[in-house]
C-alpha cells in the first residue's frame, strides 16, 4: 500500500478459512473453471480495534517476507492438487486476493474437485463487461471550503495514493495523464510497466506508474479479441481512459473538441497515481456481430490478485458480471472481499439496466456500489425562420447564424435511396445541396456521431438530429458540426417546416443548464439486490454519471481526445477518485470507514426517500472529510454473512459463530426485508474527531413503521465506539409487503449530522 507499512501476516497466523460451499451445483461440462481453495490467500487481514489498520493507521505489506512465504506455501498446495487430478492446463494461479487457479477442466475433473474437502468452490468462467466536466465544483471539491482546499490544494489532493483501474486500458498520451518520464518510488507500492503492442517499458511516467494486461481468459473464447484492439495496456476502446481520468486525471486540463472550447477538466484526486489493469477487451459478439467491451471473470480475478500484491490503495471497478446475481461467493466477490480486508477501497458500478427494480449488480457489502446522477444538461436552441424556437441538447458552443434549412431525405447523393439519406448514412448526402445549410437528420440505424460526420463531409453548417420514437432520450453528443438534438414531436414539426421553400434556421448554444435538480439517471440500476433477501441497501450512494467529459482513445473516437460518456462506470470512477482523496487526508481510515464517511454525509436527491434508487444520496465532498462518526464492519462479519447466505447451520462461520443476515452487518445503511412484528437493529459508531460529542437519535420517513431507539441521546468520546440499538415495529397502517424508505438521523451537538438510509418491508 502507498503508506507506511509495519503489519505483516505469517502463514501460521492466517485467519480461518471461509465456510465451505454447501449449495448443490449443477452437473458440469468441460470448459474453463475457476477453483477457489478453502485456505485463505496471502493478502493479510489488517486487524485493529476498528477492524482494519493499526493504531497509527499503517497497513500490512502484501509483498512482505511473510506474505511471500505464505504464497509459496499456497502455490505448492495448488500444484499438488493439480497433479492429483491429472495436471490440467492452467490459465492463472492466484495467491494474494484469492487462493486458487483457473484451468481448462474435464467434467470428471470438476466433479473430483467439488468433492475435495480442500476446495471451497468451483465456478465456470463467465463474462464481465463495462458499465458504460464540471463535477469538481458540483461535488464540493473547489472553493475555500471545498475538499481540495482542506487537503492542501489540488496539487496535494490524493497525494501518496495509488488508484488501480480495472478497465479497457489507458491512452497515456492524453494530457490528463501527462507526467515526468521517470516513474517515482511510492512507499508500499511496487508495480510494473508490462510491454506489449504499442506499449514499452518506458511508456509509464510519474502519473501512470504501472500498467498490466490480462487476456488469458478471453483468449479462450472462439471469437477472440478484434485486431483493432491492442494486446497491451493501451486502451482499445476509450472507456478505460475516461474512467481513469475522471478518478485521478491531472488538474485543469484544457479541452477543445471539433473547434469547441469546452473548458477545463480535472480528476477527483489529481495528485493520485494511476495503476492500469486492462481486463476488458474489444470482442466481436458471435450473435449480432457487434464489437463490445467485455472480458472474462478469470482475467478480472487475476487483475485483482495482482493489484492487491502491487499495493494499490483504491480499485476502480466499472465492471458488471453476467452471472445470476444471487450469491456472494463467486471468485471475483471473494477476491474483492480479501482486497477490502487487506485495506483496499473498491468502487464498483451499480449497472446500467435501470429503471427497473432488482437490476443492481456488484451488490456485495464490502463494495461501494454507485448509482449515476444526471447533474446538468448541455442545452441549445433551434430558431426557425417563422419565429418558433425549440430547445434541445447541444454540446457545441459555436452558434450557426440563419441559414437555409433542409431535410436530409430530400437531398440524397446520386444513386442513394432517400431513406438512407434521411438517416444521414455515411456518403448519403449530396454535397451541392447540403453545403452551407442546416441539415435535419433522422435518428436511427447509424451511430449518432457518424451522422454529424456525414453532415460535415457534405459541408453542412450544422445539424438538427430528431428522434423518431417518442420515448427516445435526448443525447448530449460531441458532434463534428454544431448540433441540436430534438424529440420526436418537435422533430415532426421541424421536418415539415424544412420542406417549405423559404425554410431558414439558426442554432444558438445555451451552455450548461444547471437549474435542474440532480436526479438519478433512468439507465442507473436499482435495488433491492437479488441476493441478501432484501436486507441490503444497494446501491450505496450516487455520483455524477451522465454526460461526463473526460479523456478517451483517439483512434476509436473519430480522432478526438475527449468525449462525453454516460453510465454508472463514470459514477463509480468519481467515487474511486474521491476515496483516494479521503485516503490521502485520512490514511488511518479503513475502506469501510471511507465508505461510511461518504454515505452518512451525502446530499439529498429528487425522490426524498428512495434508498434502492439512490442509496444514501449524492456524495458531498464538502462534508465527508469530517463526518463526525463512522460505521466500520469487519471481515469476520462478512464471513458469517457468507455462511448465512449459503444456508449453512453456522458450522462454517468463524469459531462456530452464528451466521449473520445482511441487516446485522455494521453498515452505514439499514434494510429489513421481512419485518414481522418488531426487530431490533444494532449499529456501532466510532467518533473520528478529537472531541466529545452528544448525538440525538431520530428518524424520518418510513410510513407505517414505528422507530424507537433504546437511547435517544448518546455521548461518544474521541476515538471511542458506542453501540446504538433501534427497534422497528410494523403498525396497523404499515404498507405490508412493500418496501418503504426513510432514514435514521444522528444529530451531533457540535454540528455533525450522520444519516443512514433505511428500507423496511413489513410482512402481515
Amino acid at each position: 500500500m502507498a503508506a507506511g507499512i509495519v503489519l505483516v501476516l505469517a502463514a501460521t497466523t492466517a485467519p480461518p478459512a471461509f465456510p465451505a460451499d454447501v449449495v448443490e451445483a449443477p452437473q458440469p461440462g468441460a470448459g474453463v473453471y475457476t477453483v477457489v481453495l478453502a485456505t485463505p490467500p496471502a493478502a493479510p487481514y489488517t486487524g485493529g480495534a476498528s477492524g482494519f489498520g493499526g493504531a497509527d493507521g499503517t497497513r500490512p505489506a502484501p509483498r512482505s517476507r511473510e506474505a511471500q512465504s505464505h504464497r509459496q506455501l499456497l502455490a505448492g498446495r495448488q500444484q499438488a492438487l493439480l497433479a492429483r487430478i491429472g495436471s490440467p492446463r492452467t490459465l492463472y494461479r492466484y495467491t494474494t486476493a484469492l487462493n486458487g487457479f483457473t484451468a481448462r477442466l474435464t467434467a470428471a475433473q470438476v466433479q473430483e474437485l467439488r468433492a475435495d474437502d480442500s476446495v471451497l468452490t468451483v465456478r465456470a468462467d463467465r463474462r464481465v463487461q463495462a458499465a458504460t466536466t464540471g463535477t469538481p465544483r458540483l461535488l464540493g471539491l473547489t472553493g475555500r471550503r471545498g475538499a481540495w482546499a482542506r487537503s492542501g490544494g489540488p496539487a496535494r489532493a490524493g497525494r501518496g495514493v495509488v488508484v488501480g483501474v480495472l478497465d479497457t486500458g489507458i491512452w497515456p498520451e492524453n494530457p490528463s495523464f501527462r507526467g515526468r518520464p521517470r516513474v517515482p518510488t511510492i512507499p508500499g507500492f511496487r508495480g510494473a510497466c508490462q510491454p506489449g503492442e504499442g506499449w514499452s517499458r518506458t511508456t509509464c511516467n510519474s502519473k501512470v506508474v504501472s500498467a498490466r494486461y490480462f487476456h488469458q481468459g478471453v483468449s479462450q473464447k472462439t471469437t477472440g479479441i478484434v485486431d483493432e484492439d491492442y494486446l497491451s495496456p493501451r486502451d482499445g476502446e476509450g472507456h478505460g481512459s475516461h474512467t481513469a481520468a475522471t478518478a485521478a486525471g491531472n488538474h485543469r486540463v484544457p479541452v477543445t473538441v471539433e473547434g469547441d472550447r469546452l473548458g477545463r477538466v480535472s480528476g477527483m484526486a489529481p495528485a493520485a497515481k494511476i495503476a492500469v489493469y486492462k481486463v476488458l477487451w474489444s470482442v466481436r459478439d458471435p450473435g449480432d456481430g457487434a464489437v463490445r467491451s467485455t472480458g472474462m471473470e478469470s482475467d478480472l480475478v487475476a487483475a485483482i490478485d495482482r493489484a492487491v500484491r502491487d499495493g494499490v490503495d483504491v480499485l476502480s471497478m466499472p465492471v458488471t458480471s453476467t452471472g445470476d446475481g444471487d450469491r456472494f461467493d463467486d471468485p471475483s466477490d471473494l477476491a474483492l472481499l480479501r482486497a477490502a480486508a487487506a485495506g483496499v477501497f473498491v468502487a464498483a458500478a451499480a449497472g446500467n439496466q435501470g429503471p427497473g427494480a432488482r437490476t443492481v449488480t456488484n451488490d456485495a457489502p464490502w463494495l461501494t456500489t454507485t448509482a449515476a446522477v444526471t447533474t446538468h444538461h448541455y442545452r441549445g436552441t433551434l430558431v426557425l425562420g417563422d419565429g418558433r424556437r425549440y430547445v434541445g441538447a447541444m454540446v457545441s458552443n459555436r452558434a450557426v447564424p440563419r441559414r437555409r434549412l433542409v431535410y436530409a431525405g430530400d437531398i440524397p447523393a446520386p444513386g442513394v435511396p432517400a431513406e438512407a439519406a434521411a438517416l444521414c448514412a455515411p456518403g448519403s448526402l449530396d454535397a451541392l445541396r447540403a453545403r452551407g445549410r442546416v441539415v435535419v437528420c433522422d435518428r436511427g440505424t447509424y451511430p449518432r456521431n457518424l451522422k454529424g460526420l456525414e453532415v460535415r463531409r457534405a459541408a453542412g453548417a450544422g445539424m438538427v438530429l430528431v428522434n423518431i420514437a417518442v420515448d427516445e432520450p435526448l443525447n448530449e453528443d460531441v458532434q463534428s458540426v454544431p448540433t441540436v438534438h430534438l424529440g420526436a414531436r418537435q422533430g415532426t414539426a421541424v421536418r415539415r417546416y424544412a420542406r417549405t421553400p423559404s425554410a431558414r434556421a439558426a442554432l444558438a448554444p445555451g451552455g450548461r443548464d444547471r437549474t435542474a435538480q440532480p436526479r438519478i439517471a433512468d439507465f442507473s440500476s436499482r435495488g433491492p439486490a437479488v441476493a441478501g433477501d432484501g436486507d441490503l441497501v444497494k446501491p450505496d450512494l450516487a455520483a455524477p454519471g451522465s454526460s461526463i467529459l473526460a479523456a478517451v482513445a483517439p483512434p476509436f473516437k473519430l480522432g478526438r481526445r475527449w468525449e462525453l460518456l454516460s453510465g454508472t462506470s463514470m459514477a463509480s470512477a468519481h467515487i474511486a477518485g474521491l476515496a483516494a482523496l479521503v485516503r490521502s487526508h485520512r490514511p488511518g481510515w479503513s475502506p469501510m470507514a471511507v465508505k461510511s464517511s461518504m454515505m452518512t454525509t451525502a446530499s439529498g436527491l429528487r425522490g426524498r426517500y428512495a434508498p434502492f434508487v439512490k442509496g444514501a444520496g449524492q456524495v458531498n465532498a464538502r462534508r465527508f472529510l469530517d463526518p463526525g462518526l463512522v460505521l466500520d464492519s469487519r471481515v469476520g462479519e462478512w464471513r458469517r454473512f457468507l455462511a448465512g447466505q449459503r444456508g449453512s447451520t453456522g458450522a462454517g462461520a468463524p469459531g462456530g459463530a452464528r451466521p449473520l443476515d445482511a441487516s446485522a452487518l455494521n453498515l452505514p445503511s439499514i434494510a429489513i426485508g421481512d419485518l414481522v412484528g418488531r426487530r431490533a437493529i444494532v449499529r456501532r459508531v466510532t467518533n473520528v474527531t478529537g472531541r466529545w460529542e452528544r448525538y440525538t437519535v431520530s428518524s424520518a420517513g418510513l410510513p407505517g413503521i414505528a422507530v424507537r431507539p433504546r437511547a435517544r441521546r448518546v455521548w461518544v468520546g474521541p476515538g471511542r465506539t458506542r453501540t446504538i440499538s433501534v427497534t422497528f415495529t410494523a403498525t396497523r397502517t404499515a404498507r405490508f409487503h412493500r418496501f418503504v424508505g426513510g432514514r435514521l438521523v444522528l444529530r451531533g451537538s457540535r454540528g455533525h449530522v450522520v444519516r443512514l438510509p433505511v428500507a423496511v418491508r413489513a410482512r402481515g
